[in-house]
């Protein structure tokens, strides 16, 4: 394993996402995560960075996104809901990584609710984020 790879795991470990957007690395992390060491280290291995991500760019986004539909499947099952494929990934917002387009309390409000009607509210949730249903 490259340097710059262990140290790519080390942030990971600590909570940090690093993605290559164009040329440019980009680094998302919790308050106080970073240190200044951290930010010295992602400018001297950008370029190794940009080389491994562009290796396996979408394998860590496509792990997220199938970790993400099983737990909305399940989300959803619990409420007693079998949603086709369909309906199922448009529940789950890949940007900037996948989450359940819902809040999780508001799945249990479309417990009898028509798979049409479920699509409806997911398709309004994913242009809206952050939406909330309100009955």
């Amino acid at each position: 394993m490259t340097n710059a790879a262990i140290f790519f795991r080390e942030l990971e470990a600590r909570g940090a996402k690093v993605r290559a957007i164009g040329g440019r690395l980009r680094c998302e992390a919790p308050k106080g995560t970073l240190t200044p060491e951290d930010a010295r280290r992602l400018r001297e291995s950008k370029a190794d960075l940009l080389h491994l991500l562009a290796i396996c760019p979408d394998e860590q986004l496509k792990n997220e996104r199938r970790e993400a539909m099983a737990q909305t499947r399940a989300e959803f099952a619990r409420h007693g809901h079998k949603l086709s494929p369909e309906t199922l990934a448009r529940a789950v917002v890949d940007h900037p990584r996948p989450h359940l387009a819902l809040f999780r309390e508001d799945v249990a409000q479309l417990a009898d609710k028509s798979e049409a009607a479920i699509r409806a509210v997911l398709e309004v949730c994913r242009v809206f984020p952050g939406t909330r249903i309100v009955h």
